[in-house]
């Protein structure tokens, strides 16, 4: 298995990409070794230490973020607290969600909440999920009451014409939970070509307001209430933000 994806390496990422790849390797015996012990909050893992991710696209291994049972990321580890806060004001089966680039660590929370729980994969739709563009919904008009998706309006372009779309397809008192890179001090920054993490932006808490209009804007950090100890124990070392987007009761 090790040998076929030095092969595949190889091939496809160079001599570059094999030393990646040992670096990639040699963090991750590490990190099942040594540590001062962690533990995921989504799948319950427990261990030394967390696992390097590899991102071969940008040429990047950031250690100590990925869980080696489920997979999750820091981000993802720190949604996990927020959607079960968020969704306890909600009967369990009662909304219409969709969620998009659908990451299946957050399924089974969503789906308890869902009376009817749609996916969609821009890029690469798996058998059964839609294959939806932000800026071109193919959605009647208040069809879903809660729409989910993490740094996807950053990695789009074109996300002032989402933004109109998701207005459109939400029922009143509709959400959009969009987990998102936020800067509390700066305005919104576009990047002239696409930075890490496919970001075609930085959101900037200064401008948010005028930039998602019409909807009541929300951006919190969902890290910031969690006990010092809790963050170390879970792997939140920088602050992870929510943007909440509420369609107004009068529209």
């Amino acid at each position: 298995m090790i040998f076929r994806t030095v092969l595949k390496t190889h091939k496809e990422h160079g001599c570059k990409g094999l030393c990646l790849l040992f670096s990639y390797y040699f963090q991750r015996i590490v990190s099942q070794c040594v540590g001062p012990g962690k533990e995921c909050p989504l799948c319950g893992w427990r261990g030394p230490e967390f696992a390097p991710f590899l991102n071969f696209t940008d040429n990047v291994i950031r250690p100590k973020a990925r869980c080696p049972e489920c997979g999750s990321l820091e981000r993802h580890r720190g949604y996990k607290f927020f959607y079960e806060k968020f969704f306890e004001e909600y009967e369990k089966g009662s909304r219409r969600i969709l969620h998009f680039a659908p990451e299946k660590c957050f399924e089974k929370i969503l789906k308890t909440y869902a009376s009817e729980y749609v996916k969609s994969n821009y890029e690469n739709p798996a058998p059964g999920e839609l294959s939806l563009d932000l800026r071109d919904l193919k959605l009647e008009a208040k069809s879903f009451d809660i729409l989910v998706m993490n740094y996807v309006l950053s990695c789009r372009p074109g996300d002032l014409q989402a933004v109109k779309n998701m207005h459109r397809v939400l029922e009143t008192n509709g959400v959009v939970l969009a987990g998102e890179c936020v800067d509390p001090d700066k305005p919104t920054v576009e990047y002239p070509s696409v930075v890490y993490g496919g970001r075609h932006r930085s959101y900037g808490m200064l401008d948010i307001m005028k930039r998602f209009y019409p909807f009541e804007v929300e951006a919190i950090n969902i890290t910031g209430g969690l006990a010092g100890f809790a963050k170390a124990r879970y792997g939140l070392n920088c602050p992870e933000y929510m943007i909440i987007l509420r369609k107004k009761q009068s529209e």
